[in-house]
Formats: C-alpha cells, sequence, structure tokens
C-alpha cells in the first residue's frame, strides 16, 4: 500500500531474499526472508502477495506456491497498489481486489442519511456532505 513516500509498504523479491517493508511516518521497518531465488539466472517469476487490509496479513507465493505470512504492524492499510522494480520489470496480471465486506459506492443520497455515510468503505467518507457530493 502506498500514500506517500512517507508512509507505505512493499514485498521486494530479490537474491536469496523476500523482503517485507513498511514505512510509516518515515521511519522504515524491513523483515527479510530466506528463499532461493537469483537474478543472474535470468528466469521470470511471479509473486502474488494476497492482502487482508482488516487484520494486515499479507501471504506471499512465488510462481502460485505459498511461501509466508507477514503480519504488518502499521495502521495504514489503505492507499494506491502499484509495481516498482530495479534493474528489472514488472507489470499486473489477473489485478483482483476482493472483499466480503465491501459497502459501496452509495447509489442515493438517501443512503447517505442518518449515519448512512459512515457504512461505505467504497470510497470511505468524512462526513454526510461528502457522500452526497459523491452522487452529483
Amino acid at each position: 500500500w502506498f500514500q506517500n513516500n512517507n508512509t507505505l509498504a512493499f514485498v521486494a523479491l530479490s537474491n536469496g531474499t523476500i523482503t517485507v517493508a513498511e514505512v510509516e511516518g518515515g521511519t522504515w521497518h524491513s523483515t527479510d526472508y530466506p528463499y532461493p531465488f537469483s537474478i543472474n539466472d535470468n528466469n521470470w517469476v511471479n509473486l502474488k502477495v494476497d492482502t487482508n487490509s482488516s487484520t494486515g496479513e499479507l501471504n506471499v507465493y512465488v510462481d502460485d506456491v505459498y511461501v509466508l505470512t507477514h503480519l504488518l504492524t502499521t495502521t495504514h492499510r489503505a492507499g494506491q497498489t502499484g509495481v516498482i522494480h530495479g534493474n528489472a520489470g514488472g507489470y499486473f496480471d489477473h489485478f483482483m481486489i476482493t472483499s466480503d465486506s465491501i459497502v459501496g459506492p452509495p447509489t442515493d443520497k438517501t443512503q447517505c442519511k442518518k449515519n448512512g455515510w459512515r457504512l461505505f468503505n467504497v470510497p470511505t467518507f468524512d462526513k454526510q456532505s461528502d457522500c452526497i457530493m459523491y452522487l452529483k
């Protein structure tokens, strides 16, 4: 998840290591997990990160094989998703956002009234008027 350069989380695969890093308020925390991978082999791999923004749980898979679970400590578990790379390339393939608890967006302004605006998490609103303005 990326909110800005001072608040983000990422998973990286490099020579012999899978790194999970969190940056919160500009402070970096990272954990390295040993993984038998070498960039010098010139092989592509599929890196899959299954995330749960409610719990902070990241399940990491390489070539569809489960490798590890990491629990993020940050409470900032929303924001942009993307691919960054150093000397390699990357792209999204089969990108999905799924949840059993997605609520929204509102379809009628009456859904925003009587604190109904608080129920939506796609998108979220700071106040009732934001919810109503979304529909205009």
